[in-house]
């Protein structure tokens, strides 16, 4: 809840969680964002996050030099998968800044 109640904590928090490591494998989750902005994924979450709570911190991960990505629970057969898989190219996009997705 702290990115909510105090979004500049959260991002000093994870800026010095990842500081040590030499490499990060992030595993993101789309059903993060809320249902209304992603429906076809397994888990559609009534009171998720926006992209204004998230893009902040994947520009913190994006700074780092070495990263690994997987992207979960983006179902293209469901209801609304247009706008679930464009929401998770953005996702990659920003934290892959200089691949195109």
């Amino acid at each position: 809840q702290s990115i909510l109640k105090n979004p500049e904590l959260a991002h000093r928090k994870l800026k010095h969680f990842i500081r040590p490591f030499e490499h990060l494998h992030i595993s993101f989750d789309i059903d993060v964002f809320d249902q209304s902005l992603v429906k076809a994924t397994g888990t559609p979450s009534k009171s998720g996050l926006s992209t204004r709570n998230i893009y902040p911190l994947l520009a913190i991960l994006a700074k780092h030099e070495n990263i690994s990505i997987d992207l979960v629970e983006v179902n293209p057969k469901k209801r609304g998968s247009k706008n679930t898989i464009k929401l998770a190219r953005s996702v990659l996009s920003r934290l892959l800044p200089t691949t195109t997705i």
